[in-house]
């Protein structure tokens, strides 16, 4: 999906999307990675101007509830090496092992100039009130 409006400067900002239902729910970088990569070969335009991309996840449920498909499943390798990762990962408590497509010397952070305070889930932004 495509949609244009005129930006402050009087250029055209363009907005490009796409989505895909995977036929098997999947906790895999790898196939969340090459899904991910297919959408943007589509949308892609050589000589257009980006400034943002993204992936949102959707229809996130437990590991143990997940609906299993008649006909496709996901690759029984990348269950093994998601868990290897994983368990590296945790035990170390880096993120040292990543996916060839990503950048290994940086490290993109999102920026987070408007977050809501974590009231419920961060002891040291609990609310204090003083009552008089």
């Amino acid at each position: 999906m495509i949609k244009q409006d005129e930006h402050e400067n009087g250029r055209k900002r363009i907005y490009f999307n796409q989505m895909e239902t995977l036929p098997f729910a999947s906790n895999s970088t790898l196939t969340i990675s090459t899904t991910a990569v297919a959408l943007l070969k589509k949308i892609y335009e050589e000589g257009e101007r980006y400034s943002k991309a993204g992936v949102i996840v959707t229809g996130i449920i437990p590991e143990n509830q997940k609906q299993f498909h008649l006909f496709e499943d996901e690759n029984p390798k990348h269950i093994k090496l998601m868990q290897v990762i994983d368990a590296f990962h945790q035990k170390t408590g880096e993120r040292k092992i990543r996916l060839g497509n990503q950048d290994l010397q940086h490290t993109w952070k999102m920026r987070q100039d408007h977050l809501s305070p974590k009231y419920t889930t961060d002891f040291n932004q609990i609310l204090k009130i003083k009552c008089q």
